[in-house]
């Protein structure tokens, strides 16, 4: 008889967007905020290990490669203070933190489902480049249009418009506002370059023959793409998620005290209740 092994199942946190999403919403707020988010996700997903992906060097490293990218998109001193104030609470809670030294917390996420193919892993982050992420096995927990969605590659289909695999050849093609990656094919239509990113599977190398062989292309379009490909492919190296890197791990335990006490001196305890903290915390499942 076959016996089945238990799929790990993981929360992968992204942890920037988490507190910026706080930020955004409740301001000098954030932390009670903070503290909500846990509270709900660890009664929504009560058997998932917690991990939180924090920021490493990639921003620098892919300014070398597209120097506009994230230009002008400095954190302000309130933000990196509001992170690591976040980080130390979180070091109080049941948990993982991990960092890939080399990339952003996209690159560490995407590295830790690259190395645990067979966990059952939700990523939570508003943040659609991990949409690139989504296999059987790995949803993304969003907001969509102010509702929380667990987002598959059926859901994300009909929300962009292509499978999760071809995200960064979209990216790549339309461009990234958030990001200010600027649109690598100009004035041609969207629909026509997201079918074009549909039949290449997300591969670079295929577009040349499936622009030739598109009847719906005009021969203007296809002019238009075959010389923006040398930009195309070096947005390409920004837009995917580095999911080879090196990782570092700290593992934290719960300790109600220690949460209780963090959330006293920032006066926060007025917030949540006595049970409330044992279950963020991750003593009460």
């Amino acid at each position: 008889m076959r016996i089945l092994q238990q799929r790990d199942a993981v929360l992968l946190i992204d942890l920037s967007n988490f507190v910026a999403r706080a930020i955004a919403v409740a301001q000098q707020d954030y932390l009670r905020l903070v503290l909500q988010m846990l509270l709900k996700l660890r009664r929504h997903y009560p058997h998932h290990r917690f991990v939180f992906a924090v920021e490493g060097a990639g921003t620098l490293r892919r300014q070398r490669l597209l120097p506009c990218y994230k230009e002008g998109r400095v954190p302000s001193p309130e933000f990196n203070e509001a992170r690591q104030v976040a980080i130390q609470m979180l070091r109080r809670i049941e948990c993982q933190h991990i960092k890939a030294p080399d990339g952003e917390a996209d690159d560490a996420i995407a590295t830790y489902v690259g190395q645990h193919p067979d966990d059952n892993c939700v990523i939570v982050s508003n943040d659609r480049d991990l949409w690139q992420l989504i296999t059987p096995n790995c949803n993304v927990w969003a907001t969509v249009k102010r509702n929380n969605v667990q987002v598959d590659r059926f859901a994300c289909r009909r929300l962009l418009g292509v499978d999760p695999k071809v995200v960064p050849l979209m990216k790549a093609l339309l461009g990234d506002a958030s990001d200010n990656i600027p649109r690598g094919v100009a004035r041609v239509h969207k629909k026509k370059l997201l079918r074009l990113v549909n039949d290449s599977e997300g591969r670079v190398d295929q577009i040349p023959q499936l622009v030739q062989d598109a009847e719906y292309l005009t021969v203007k379009d296809k002019e238009k793409i075959i010389l923006a490909l040398p930009t195309v492919k070096q947005h390409l190296s920004v837009t995917i998620a580095w999911n080879n890197l090196s990782l570092k791990t700290r593992t934290c335990s719960g300790d109600v005290e220690a949460l209780t006490r963090f959330l006293d001196h920032y006066g926060a305890t007025t917030w949540t209740t006595v049970d409330e903290i044992e279950i963020i915390v991750g003593m009460v499942k």
